[in-house]
């Protein structure tokens, strides 16, 4: 497993040169511009390469990342899956010359290979953070950096083209524009709260205190100040991408993680044991890394006991996870107390049944322990001690069979059994066989990934045979590492950080762990201060705000030590965050500020788009013409006429119908110069009102699909 230790990426200039040098016997050669995180994204990354004629980076490949690929000089063609072909899925290309570029969504195979006779040079953006799977995202797209514009207008000095602007996995939304600056041209300083990058394709500009010549790459942080002059007596050309995080809510709704209101589980892990008598090399538990701080203690009746009669509303419990459940000398009251008070009672993260008397067997059967899942590793004693060190196959297997026997005798199918493969390097060639003997036993079967090195930092026995693992796990992956660069997150770790809200892992001591891979520190003893009040206190509270990514670490909080939660934080400036949400927070200010600067450059096309917006108001639907004539603290400059859009937001509940038929008018002269006034808006939105953007989203998304039309 990898965690990638970075530095958050600060605003800066890089310039480079063309052709990008390529040393003697080398096809391919990146050049880095940088690398790290920022508070966007966990990860984001910039690199030119040149790449010789007729030649590869790679064979096709996929990754959890999401890129942009832009090409410089020469042309290449981009080799694609063809997903859509009736037989086996073969390679399809497109050819991409100067200025096209692509958008590459995660997990999505490709490669390239230069066509033309010198090298092709490109630019690469790479980037993953915080998921969020909604029905509609950006998937593949082509495109050229410098399409045809719309040239009408009073004032061209400052020219931006609309390229694309959609969620994506990674992001709320992937902005791209393409613009055109004019000599003396610019904006003044101003404060985003989302990354900006910026490829200059022509001319030279002034920004960040320094003049930067093209080609070059300009890279402005969330929450910091940042203004853009053309210094030059040529037009500026650049691509502009806007990386807009996930909003809080989304993250919640994808992630199904409640963010407010009371946990009050149904479903609890209650460990009935921390103790075994195996000594597995993968294991925590078997190697005494659980020892110092969980100790090798067993769930007491009276404990049990105590917490189900105070927590009625308790139906499923998990009886295992550090130990052997079958040690604890009091589970045959356990399981008898759980079956009277009808609280579904199961053991399904996993036991090794080597100890077990008649007597509990049977207490098994008799009181409806709904699963279990038994640790096999193996189908034959040579092969199973490998791994389970200190264990018996044919005692196992006996006590499987004793069991049956009893369901026999009850006449019930409960516990349902299965048989846990953990695949190994040492036992992939039994894999059938074990099948095989799990179905004689009417036992369910399955293929769990290793640990790997999640806890102990080294390996046990590789699997060597991947693509037989990758089919018998279900999963397409042979082992951890695979999952995650496949998925972009840890294998269960969903399931795993998802149990700080259901179900919750509670030691046998009492000690709410939050998780099943917590073993250092806890958030409270529900025996002592109840299950509630543990559920809900301050701290993991304060943990749940983390795992949303709303939060930056803390010491005493057991997920800041995490392996799954560092790999998924991946370093964020949380500081740059706060920052950014103080920026929200202020955003009517600034606003304020723009309307009333001096700077003609600045807001001559503002203005512009909000004379026409203004002059056309009567086409709109009524509540949207209503203007306020109250002079409130976040309202903007009332000399500017698109100032009083503060209040459209009334216009929410009627505008589409009425905007659609205007939008639909055959009339060429009444709809051209709205049609006109929606693309300003449009590339000025971020600038109005939070309810003039609304309106101003749906006037241009009219204004596109007429335009298509």
């Amino acid at each position: 497993m990898r965690i990638i230790n970075q530095t958050v990426i600060k605003s800066g200039c890089y310039p480079f040169k063309l052709p990008l040098p390529l040393d003697v016997g080398e096809v391919w050669k990146p050049h880095p511009i940088f690398q790290g995180s920022t508070a966007t994204l966990n990860y984001l990354s910039c690199h030119a390469s040149t790449l010789a004629p007729g030649f590869s980076p790679h064979a096709p490949h996929e990754h959890s990342d999401e890129e942009i690929l832009i090409v410089l000089s020469g042309e290449i063609d981009i080799i694609l899956k063809d997903h859509h072909a009736s037989a086996q899925p073969g390679f399809y290309r497109k050819r991409l010359q100067k200025y096209d570029f692509v958008f590459y969504p995660a997990n999505f195979a490709h490669s390239l290979e230069t066509i033309s006779e010198p090298p092709a040079n490109y630019l690469m953006f790479r980037w993953r953070g915080l998921s969020s799977f909604r029905n509609a995202m950006l998937d593949f797209r082509l495109f050229n950096a410098l399409p045809a514009r719309d040239e009408t207008g009073v004032d061209q000095r400052l020219s931006m083209q609309l390229m694309f602007e959609e969620p994506t996995r990674y992001l709320g939304k992937l902005h791209c524009h393409a613009t055109s600056l004019a000599s003396g041209s610019g904006y003044e300083p101003h404060v985003d709260p989302y990354d900006v990058a910026i490829l200059l394709l022509e001319g030279e500009v002034r920004t960040l205190g320094q003049i930067i010549k093209a080609p070059g790459v300009i890279f402005y942080e969330a929450g910091k100040p940042h203004g853009i002059s053309n210094p030059a007596d040529c037009t500026a050309k650049y691509l502009v991408f806007e990386f807009h995080r996930h909003s809080a809510e989304q993250l919640q709704k994808s992630s199904g993680f409640k963010r407010d209101g009371m946990i009050k589980p149904s479903f609890i892990m209650l460990d009935a044991s921390s103790a075994c008598q195996l000594k597995c090399p993968s294991c925590p538990t078997g190697q005494g890394m659980t020892l110092k701080t969980l100790g090798a203690k067993f769930l007491k009746f009276t404990d049990f006991k105590k917490l189900i009669d105070a927590n009625p509303w308790i139906k499923t419990i998990e009886l295992s996870n550090w130990g052997e459940i079958l040690l604890n000398p009091e589970i045959t009251a356990i399981l008898e107390y759980g079956f009277k008070k009808n609280v579904a009672l199961q053991a399904n993260c996993g036991v090794n049944l080597n100890t077990a008397s008649s007597d509990v067997l049977e207490a098994l059967v008799k009181y409806q322990l709904r699963s279990m899942t038994v640790a096999l590793d193996g189908a034959s004693n040579e092969t199973y001690k490998i791994y389970r060190v200190g264990g018996d196959f044919e005692r196992v297997i006996a006590h499987i069979r004793t069991i049956n026997a009893f369901k026999q005798r009850y006449k019930t199918d409960l516990p349902k059994l299965t048989w846990q493969f953990i695949a190994f390097g040492h036992n992939e060639h039994e894999t059938e066989k074990a099948k095989n003997m799990a179905a004689e036993l009417k036992m369910d079967f399955r293929v769990k990934l290793s640990f790997g090195d999640l806890y102990t930092g080294k390996t046990f026995s590789p699997v060597r045979n991947r693509d037989l693992i990758r089919r018998e796990s279900g999963i397409d992956c042979a082992d951890r590492q695979e999952y995650f660069e496949k998925h972009g997150a840890h294998y269960l770790q969903k399931v795993s950080c998802g149990q700080l809200w259901d179900p919750p892992q509670i030691h046998a001591d009492g000690r709410l762990l939050g998780c099943s891979i917590n073993y250092k520190l806890d958030y409270g003893n529900v025996f002592e201060d109840g299950l509630l009040e543990c559920l809900n206190n301050e701290k993991i509270n304060y943990a749940r705000q983390m795992l949303m990514g709303l939060k930056p670490p803390r010491e005493d909080i057991p997920c800041s030590t995490c392996f799954f939660y560092q790999t998924k934080r991946s370093y964020v400036d949380y500081d740059s965050i706060s920052h950014v949400h103080d920026i929200l927070a202020d955003r009517e200010a600034q606003i304020a500020a723009i309307y009333s600067s001096t700077s003609w450059r600045m807001t001559r096309p503002l203005r512009f788009a909000g004379d026409k917006v203004k002059k056309y108001m009567h086409l709109m639907p009524i509540p949207a013409r209503r203007l306020s004539g109250r002079k409130e603290p976040q309202q903007v400059s009332a000399e500017n006429d698109i100032g009083q859009l503060t209040h459209l937001g009334q216009a929410i509940s009627a505008r589409e119908a009425q905007i659609a038929a205007i939008y639909h008018s055959t009339s060429w002269r009444v709809t051209r110069p709205l049609r006109f006034a929606g693309g300003k808006v449009k590339i000025f939105k971020h600038l109005l009102p939070i309810p003039a953007q609304r309106l101003a989203r749906q006037i241009y998304k009219l204004f596109l699909y007429r335009k298509s039309t």
